[in-house]
């Protein structure tokens, strides 16, 4: 659809940029860049939002896809939950697997397109936490929806997960194999697999542990 003129434009930068696009608006003859981002839905966004404060103008007859949908949402539920990093990075990664909802318009979506999603996923032998963390996203953007008056429909509750089947079993250490570690603690990594079991943490949380976070008197 071709933007009305005033409207403003949105061009990808080149190079390997962190925030690619940006949204320009024409004044006095030169265009001057108003924000840059990292997706372009983002910068769709953004600029049909500015075109209504600044403008009072709105695209004819736009209906939103689920990707505008989910970059609306997102900001807007960390601002009311202030959610932790890693279950922004869960949302993040649940909306990657519905890539082929993105563009669809989102009250066009029916249980038969979120069903697709769950079914693949099972298919490729991901977890059953990965479709649980899928159908949990379609649950939160389908009531962001009914908020906003953008649809009114949730499917999450219809859509079928399968059976929990364990992608790598929990085995627990015996404490045989936990005093063996200690005989041999003085050689290289058998340190940080002690610290691993009595702390719980990750591997990735231990990576990113700083010594201001070690307490060593307690």
């Amino acid at each position: 659809m071709r933007k009305p003129n005033g409207y403003g434009s949105i061009k990808k930068l080149s190079g390997n940029r962190r925030r690619p696009y940006v949204f320009v608006i024409t004044q006095n003859g030169r265009q001057r860049p108003i924000e840059y981002f990292c997706t372009q839905v983002e910068a769709e966004i953004y600029a049909a939002d500015y075109n209504k404060i600044h403008r009072n103008h709105s695209l004819p007859g736009h209906k939103m896809t689920f990707a505008e949908l989910y970059y609306r949402w997102l900001p807007a539920h960390i601002d009311d939950t202030s959610p932790a990093a890693s279950t922004v990075c869960g949302y993040k990664n649940a909306f990657a697997h519905c890539q082929p909802l993105h563009t669809k318009i989102f009250t066009d979506l029916k249980y038969v397109d979120y069903q697709r999603i769950i079914d693949t996923m099972r298919r490729r032998g991901l977890s059953y936490s990965s479709v649980k963390k899928v159908r949990s996203l379609i649950s939160l953007v389908s009531k962001y929806a009914a908020k906003i008056e953008a649809g009114n429909k949730n499917y999450a509750e219809l859509l079928t997960l399968g059976k929990n089947k364990p992608v790598r079993p929990h085995k627990i250490f015996s404490r045989q194999k936990i005093n063996r570690l200690w005989i041999h603690a003085d050689a290289p990594g058998v340190d940080t697999v002690l610290i691993l079991m009595y702390t719980g943490m990750r591997c990735g949380e231990m990576l990113t542990l700083d010594k201001s976070n070690v307490n060593l008197r307690q």
